[in-house]
């Protein structure tokens, strides 16, 4: 990428790099340790002509999640309620982002921390 003056890093970051949560710390930790990594190298990459950011997914409907909440449907319920949209996100809705900021669509956003969560009630 330094050669050709242009390119696009993606880091997959959490929800949970953005708060703490009890039995979560490492995890929280390294994904909130990832959000200030994909800032500054952003920083150093950005006079390179690289683009770097990170998507930061909130509770999404994929394989495991899916299995644990059929196995607990009051569970979904309990989780969905804390989401303002009222319901899990989508392996769709994360692809659809990773697109578009990895696609030469995306020309100058850089740094950036994208939030795809359906906005939680609480932090």
């Amino acid at each position: 990428m330094v050669p050709q003056k242009s390119g696009h890093i993606l880091m997959m970051g959490s929800a949970s790099g953005h708060s703490a949560r009890p039995d979560r710390t490492l995890y929280c930790g390294t994904k909130g340790a990832m959000e200030l990594f994909t800032k500054s190298l952003a920083m150093e990459l950005g006079p390179y002509g690289i683009q770097v950011n990170c998507i930061a997914p909130g509770l999404v409907a994929t394989g495991r999640t899916v299995n644990r909440m059929e196995n607990d449907p009051e569970r979904y319920k309990e989780r969905a309620k804390g989401i303002a949209l009222g319901r899990l996100g989508t392996a769709k809705s994360i692809a659809a982002a990773t697109v578009f900021l990895v696609s030469s669509e995306n020309d100058f956003m850089s740094g950036a921390v994208i939030s795809i969560d359906g906005a939680p009630m609480s932090g």
